[in-house]
């Protein structure tokens, strides 16, 4: 069998013990978008596997793919802000209108950048290179709401469920994975570089699969008394605050 499409089923097994995983602790619920993103992951890796990559049914798979990835990817990430910040309306609010406003600025931005150097460039497509760019723009705007995301759990005592923890460390390793891989692609000038795709599979396959074994049973707990240090309150009312000029800031 072609190595390229042995290493996307095992991809594909990986994201379904993933989705296994979920079902089976009857998470489905708490991370819809997380699961609909992990089921187009495991059903594109599913027809890569399934296809030759010079076929044209490929081509097609993939000129398809990359849009839809994208809208699940966003609603992914948008999902996690939503959990991490569940307690505070105001940046959830404006955390979400400024990745719409800030992703939909880069494409545009993008696709006129490569409208006006499209004459030097030696893409076999244009189109596909127009793809391409809307495709990379829309990755790393979402970087800078998965970076956001990962600097509060870093810094904030949030007190989060131990799954949002862990879904959120594990789809963010996953996604600024597939940013690293884009990017080294975009300097290279090239549309893959195996090494580098070999590389990142093995990367995401370790990150699923561990996200599945560490995913927990949530059951209702009941409420115990909780303790904080003065620094951990003086953090979490610096939160409150910016949430709060926030909302004033959305009703406006």
């Amino acid at each position: 069998m072609d190595p390229n499409r042995l290493v996307e089923l095992v991809q594909w097994a990986a994201a379904s013990i993933a989705i296994g995983r979920l079902v089976q602790l009857k998470l489905a619920k708490r991370f819809p978008a997380l699961l609909a993103w992990l089921c187009v992951l495991a059903l594109s890796n599913l027809v890569a596997g399934l296809l030759s990559i010079t076929s044209p049914a490929y081509f097609w798979f993939y000129v398809f793919y990359g849009p839809v990835a994208c809208i699940f990817a966003i609603g992914a990430v948008r999902e996690l802000f939503a959990l991490v910040f569940v307690d505070y309306p105001g940046i959830r609010s404006v955390g979400r209108w400024s990745m719409y406003v800030g992703t939909l600025v880069a494409i545009a931005a993008s696709l006129l950048i490569a409208g006006v150097f499209r004459r030097t460039s030696n893409h076999g497509s244009v189109h596909l290179l127009y793809l391409e760019i809307s495709q990379r723009s829309v990755v790393f705007s979402l970087v800078i709401v998965i970076a956001t995301i990962l600097f509060v759990l870093s810094r904030y005592p949030l007190h989060l469920g131990k799954n949002t923890y862990i879904s959120s460390a594990f789809f963010s390793a996953l996604f600024l994975s597939d940013a690293i891989r884009l990017l080294i692609d975009s300097l290279q000038g090239q549309l893959y570089l195996t090494a580098i795709d070999w590389a990142e599979s093995g990367f995401i396959v370790v990150c699923l699969i561990s996200w599945a074994c560490m995913l927990q049973a949530e059951s209702p707990k009941p409420v115990t008394e909780s303790y904080s240090t003065e620094h951990e309150d003086h953090l979490l009312e610096q939160l409150a605050s910016l949430n709060q000029l926030l909302g004033r800031t959305v009703r406006r």
